[in-house]
């Protein structure tokens, strides 16, 4: 038992510190070892961001989770499911929501999607270092199109394979139709950057479509950046916040989102100048919370003020709009706030398959789930207490409990799929991790090793041969 016990520890440490080896290199800059009983865990100053958007991860598949298979679970506690008038389940509650509210978070990855982007660059640009700030710059405009489509790439061929063996979803009539149809969806609705943050609903995977809206605002916030590259702090600081409000005066909440995590790392690279790069920037506060409901929010108290003063940017005939208002403010917040959690093992891992936890959480669910939990949203048929009549609703077949007789069941339920799935979801993210996100991420930088201009070449001879003028000019 001793020995069993060694080893899990050993590979446990193992996983930690390649955690923050393998993610997010760009970020990596002074290291801060923190000792543990076996091995030392590396930390760099922004460890926590990573484990904010691994936590973030694992909160959408949970919200997809329960959207897909326990709708009963998202009316605001108190509010009956469609009138059936069954009890609510204390996870409906205002807060306990949070564990499966999953819409914020994707404002959140925006968020640390402009923090991270923005990080190198400006600490290039405070350093008055314009040839590194140019070479930092170029080097993530030019990986950010493999980063971001070359993982979705790869599990959209695999949705296509599932498809053709008739796993999911209804195929084409034949073959060379799937194929069409694949192809066609992938390029326009998960490879088409000119969407801004319209939901094109990818059909190989829904969950697949913040994937053009980051490419599309990264390439905005590096036109920023390079705006901005050579005026001063306190007119960049200016123009950025100008840029946030003109932002969310037009409803744009994604690239309000974005610029706003270049602003946090300005903030961030100013207090750590200031604080000699090794001081915490954010203390401990209380974190802000949301628990916006999808529908009727102006029946819960205290989010009815706020979807009353929500701008008229966000209009209310869709009611998850107003919510993208108050999400991004909240995103940027929680950003700000949340750190030392953040940073733990277990954070700092689920940073590490972060993205690969939101490319196949889809896909498994779609697999699985009418095998586990049964069929999704089913409306009751005919009268009570009268032949021919059925339940409704979910139900979790591996367990035997159906989940619908009060909130007590329908809790449970809840909490037996995650015993399938969370483990389920989890491994599916390590192994494309480990074999499609990371290596990804290594070609990404070897075609740009391949393709650009080397530090010889970057500065001609003084004299000007041909042979030097060649070489620039290739």
């Amino acid at each position: 038992m001793a020995r069993i016990r060694s080893s899990s520890l050993s590979m446990y440490s193992f996983l930690s510190s390649y955690v923050t080896q393998k993610l997010n290199p760009d970020l990596a800059t002074t290291s801060q070892p923190q000792t543990t009983s076996s091995k030392s865990r590396r930390l760099h100053p922004t460890s926590y961001l990573d484990g904010l958007r691994g936590i973030a991860s694992v909160l959408v598949f949970l919200c997809h989770y329960t959207e897909e298979n326990h709708r009963y679970m998202l009316p605001t506690y108190g509010v009956p499911y469609e009138n059936d008038n069954v009890a609510s389940s204390p996870f409906q509650l205002p807060f306990l929501r949070l564990v499966f509210s999953g819409r914020p978070m994707v404002h959140i990855f925006f968020v640390i999607s402009g923090f991270a982007l923005s990080y190198k660059p400006l600490r290039e640009i405070r350093a008055r270092n314009f040839k590194g700030f140019h070479a930092a710059l170029s080097s993530s405009a030019f990986r950010r199109p493999i980063r971001l489509y070359g993982p979705p790439l790869v599990s959209s061929c695999i949705v296509f394979a599932m498809v053709c063996l008739g796993l999911v979803y209804k195929p084409q009539p034949t073959f060379r139709d799937q194929l069409e149809h694949w192809a066609s969806s992938t390029f326009y609705q998960v490879l088409w950057p000119w969407s801004w943050d319209t939901e094109l609903r990818p059909r190989y995977d829904l969950h697949l479509w913040t994937i053009p809206i980051e490419m599309c605002h990264s390439m905005l916030l590096f036109v920023v950046l390079l705006t901005l590259s050579r005026v001063r702090y306190h007119v960049r600081l200016f123009v950025t916040v100008f840029l946030m409000n003109y932002c969310l005066s037009c409803g744009r909440w994604a690239a309000f989102e974005f610029i706003a995590g270049m602003l946090l790392a300005e903030f961030h690279l100013k207090a750590a100048e200031r604080r000699q790069a090794q001081l915490k920037l954010y203390e401990h506060y209380d974190s802000p919370d949301a628990g916006w409901p999808n529908n009727k929010p102006d029946y819960t108290w205290g989010i009815n003020v706020l979807d009353a003063w929500t701008p008229s940017a966000f209009p209310h005939n869709d009611p998850t709009t107003p919510q993208k208002f108050w999400f991004a403010l909240c995103a940027v917040g929680v950003v700000c706030v949340a750190r030392e959690a953040l940073e733990s093992r277990f954070a700092q891992y689920c940073g590490r398959v972060s993205y690969a936890v939101y490319i196949v959480h889809g896909p498994v669910l779609e697999l699985l789930q009418t095998k586990i939990t049964g069929e999704p949203g089913r409306k009751s048929l005919g009268k009570y207490g009268y032949p021919g009549y059925k339940l409704g609703g979910a139900r979790l077949r591996a367990q035997g409990a159906d989940g619908r007789g009060d909130g007590g069941q329908r809790t449970l339920c809840w909490l037996l799929g995650l015993v399938f799935f969370v483990p389920l979801v989890m491994a599916a993210a390590d192994v494309f991790c480990r074999w499609v996100d990371e290596p990804v991420v290594d070609v990404a930088r070897r075609i740009e090793r391949r393709c650009a201009i080397d530090e010889f070449d970057r500065t001609p001879n003084p004299a000007g041969d041909a042979s030097d003028r060649d070489r620039w000019h290739a």
